[in-house]
């Protein structure tokens, strides 16, 4: 499929457009708890031990994800000369931005050039694949490795010349799916094609012989690893790598991330605003063009590669939003076709809405900015006055252009709003946040009062952001009794822990403890003490 130059031009302009908001101020701010230390924690400790095989953490085996995600750090990391929240977080940003370009290669496949590019649009200013394309998580890169198996699927099986090539490098795809999070993939990816090739009634397709092929490479890529982290990691390893990190998951036995079936039907709407508002048009599309016949299959393959996967992960027990993250490329091309039809009514509708929330929500932040109503943090009262600015302006703009029936020139609008408040996302309310969201000022604070000292305990619940900013070994304390006995060790003994917990420990250990410094750690306080007396 030849592209030309007026596209070319646009999809660039979407891609320049994502990159800037992936990687603006990238490094501006440290790691969030409560999940995203974890990842340059074990990077950390794997490059310190030069270990390219097991993950590692506090001195441990990191069994709940494979290893993808920790060489793409640490490859970051020699690249660069060092790990920080940079190099760490390179990765899922460079994959975002191929995502949003893999996003509109599809997207044109399926529906056309401009149908991909406002795909692809959608995409990258989806809340979501935005905040996954910032944050050193898994869950983007998984995204982006699923979307690229299912992209050349469909290339191989549209396209005969080019079908032994395309599922090589969909099985490659896979594969680094499956190293990046898990067997999960296979279920995604399978399900999808699965269905799909059941809808157009082509199941027999899945004993080609170019097929089957690409099961060897798949399993030339993935076994290795698992065979040699498994017999270097011991039996304890591998039965949380392969059984309880993902039966155990599914079943929710041994994740704390339980949710009712109905969870997604509530974070998808927040997690693609305002694209969400398009939703119900985009659906009423796909029927419309499964009805006529004219473009059955390729609402097919949207409707293989999204109902499946969100009817399976809704009966999963454990569940975030985050998790949802690989259908949405789908979603966006459903959106971006939907915008890109004739169908005025429902995309007028949902733009005039999109265009009223945001001159509502630039309202709200006007009065805010202006100092009506308390807030824990005064600070972020400035940056609202901007992002009230860029709200109302282009609520405003979204309105007349609806009105005046320039329906491409009110969508482009909505884009121009979103990505305004992404970018003062980016420069100003993330750094501004940091204080409270990481756990990097404490750790200077404790850094400077360990002095020489090797470890330091934590009571309650670990947290690997401790390990990483601190760069010392955390001994993990779950009882009273096991605090009582840290205490009479003949060392020097330090202790963090939440300051709920300080206040209720029993006279006999709080007379024990000096407070050394105090912080907030995401929605969490924590005290950092030293004991007084010696043993």
């Amino acid at each position: 499929m030849i592209v030309n130059r007026r596209a070319l031009l646009g999809v660039g302009g979407v891609l320049v457009l994502a990159a800037i908001l992936f990687f603006t101020a990238l490094g501006r701010r440290g790691f969030w708890e409560p999940d995203e230390p974890t990842f340059p924690a074990v990077a950390q400790e794997m490059r310190a031990a030069n270990e390219w095989v097991l993950p590692l953490l506090n001195g441990g085996l990191y069994s709940e994800k494979p290893i993808l995600n920790y060489w793409l750090m640490l490859a970051s990391a020699r690249v660069f000369g060092r790990l920080d929240e940079w190099t760490a977080r390179l990765p899922a940003a460079l994959l975002g931005v191929l995502g949003v370009c893999l996003t509109w290669i599809l997207g044109r496949r399926l529906f056309g050039e401009r149908a991909g590019i406002l795909g692809a649009l959608v995409i990258a200013l989806t809340p979501l694949w935005f905040q996954m394309s910032r944050f050193a998580y898994t869950d983007g890169p998984f995204a982006v490795f699923v979307l690229a198996s299912l992209v050349l699927f469909h290339r191989g099986w549209s396209d005969e010349h080019r079908r032994g090539v395309s599922y090589a490098l969909a099985w490659l795809a896979l594969g680094l799916a499956v190293l990046t999070k898990g067997p999960l993939a296979l279920v995604l990816v399978g399900l999808t094609v699965v269905t799909f090739l059941a809808i157009v009634r082509d199941v027999r397709h899945l004993l080609r012989f170019d097929f089957l092929v690409g099961v060897l490479l798949f399993a030339a890529i993935v076994v290795p690893w698992y065979v040699i982290a498994c017999h270097r990691g011991g039996p304890q390893f591998t039965e949380d790598l392969l059984v309880r990190q993902n039966f155990g998951r599914f079943s929710g036995e041994t994740d704390s991330h339980r949710q009712p079936p109905w969870f997604y039907l509530g974070t998808l709407p927040v997690d693609l605003f305002p694209w969400s508002l398009f939703l119900p048009g985009a659906v009423w599309q796909l029927a419309r063009e499964w009805r006529s016949g004219g473009r059955r299959r390729e609402a097919a393959f949207l409707v293989a590669a999204t109902v499946p996967a969100f009817l399976f992960l809704s009966i999963t027990s454990s569940k975030q939003g985050k998790y949802l993250l690989p259908i949405y490329p789908m979603i966006a091309i459903a959106i971006g076709a939907h915008l890109d039809s004739v169908a005025a009514r429902w995309r007028a509708g949902a733009t005039l809405l999109a265009g009223g929330t945001l001159a509502l929500a630039g309202i709200a932040g006007a009065l805010f900015a202006a100092g009506v109503g308390r807030v824990p943090y005064d600070e972020f009262r400035p940056i609202a006055a901007i992002a009230a600015v860029i709200a109302l302006a282009g609520g405003i703009a979204i309105l007349a252009l609806v009105r005046a029936r320039r329906h491409l020139g009110a969508t482009l609008a909505l884009a121009a709003a979103v990505g305004g408040i992404f970018f003062v996302l980016d420069v100003a309310v993330f750094p501004t946040l940091d204080p409270y969201k990481s756990p990097k000022p404490l750790c200077d604070r404790i850094v400077a009062r360990l002095g020489g000292a090797p470890e330091f305990a934590i009571y309650g619940n670990y947290r690997e952001g401790f390990s990483y900013y601190t760069r010392r070994h955390i001994v993990e304390l779950k009882q009273e009794s096991a605090l009582a006995s840290y205490l009479d060790r003949p060392e020097r003994a330090f202790v963090v822990m939440r300051d709920e917990a300080w206040s209720k420990l029993p006279p006999t250990l709080t007379r024990r403890l000096q407070l050394l410094a105090e912080g907030d750690v995401g929605s969490k306080s924590y005290v950092f003490l030293g004991r007084l007396d010696t043993p």
